[in-house]
């Protein structure tokens, strides 16, 4: 082999040891994660594929450009590089420290399926004769964002206005087998609450994985539901397509306020 030729395949596989150890990791993972939910193993697995990958490919590189006392030095730095960068990606996803005090606005409902479920109100203005308003938030997994802006309109419209984090999100408790994050589960906890409202039906407006999980309950408990608003929703039944984009907050503040004011 010429030595241009050499250079040029140990080009190659330099270019091949950055591009396939991520892509040989991220097919590992899943694949192990199949077997055991366990993350030190599906992780673990993952890094080792990586490393090791890595690894093989600068060696092979380094066999055809470097001296022989360099290739080992260089496989290996290889290895640990992507090892580092794995980390650099995974680490800051991992456990965080605990929330701070609970503001004093949060309350809790403890329901009989298992979930602690924080939650804040605002009172209706007027008594509150209307149906309640729950706000659904996306994710799933990502904290709600509280009350928002059009809770003053709501209130002052007669709504008691709720807005609450599911299970395993925000000041909410989580599980221990992730495993029993279902739609299922998310349904049957809004069905609590409203249960625990001591309402006959609810007004429900979801946002993105908040729409679906509203479509979810509707299809469960359709005797249950006032009125439903979709903003910017996920699918909201199998096989349904992409998001698509919410309304622009001024917008969506008056088709809202529109939408809801028709109720009697």
């Amino acid at each position: 082999m010429s030595l241009l030729t050499r250079r040029a395949t140990g080009a190659l596989l330099a270019l091949l040891g950055i591009a396939l150890p991520p892509v040989a990791a991220a097919a590992t993972m899943p694949a192990v994660a199949a077997v055991t939910d366990a993350p030190p193993l599906f992780l673990g697995a993952a890094a080792l594929v990586l490393a090791a990958s890595a690894y093989g490919l600068a060696r092979a590189a380094a066999r055809l450009v470097l001296a022989p006392r360099r290739r080992t030095a260089a496989a290996l730095l290889a290895g640990v590089a992507w090892i580092g960068v794995a980390a650099a990606v995974v680490l800051p996803a991992g456990p965080h420290p605990a929330a701070g005090a609970v503001p004093a606005q949060v309350r809790f409902w403890s329901l009989p399926t298992g979930s602690r479920i924080a939650y804040v109100h605002a009172a209706a203005a007027t008594g509150g004769a209307r149906e309640p308003v729950v706000f659904l938030h996306g994710g799933p997994g990502t904290p709600g964002e509280g009350l928002p802006s059009v809770t003053a309109a709501l209130v002052a419209a007669g709504f008691d206005v709720y807005a609450y984090d599911q299970l395993g999100a925000g000041r909410s408790n989580r599980l221990s087998d992730v495993n029993g994050y279902t739609v299922a589960r998310h349904v049957a906890d809004l069905e609590a609450i409203r249960i625990q409202l001591g309402v006959e039906r609810l007004i429900l407006v979801g946002q993105s994985w908040g729409a679906s999980l509203a479509a979810q309950y509707l299809a469960a408990h359709p005797a249950a539901v006032r009125a439903v608003v979709f903003t910017g929703p996920g699918p909201i039944w199998p096989g349904a397509g992409h998001a698509i984009a919410a309304n622009q907050p001024d917008r969506y503040r008056e088709l809202l306020i529109t939408f809801l004011g028709t109720l009697r």
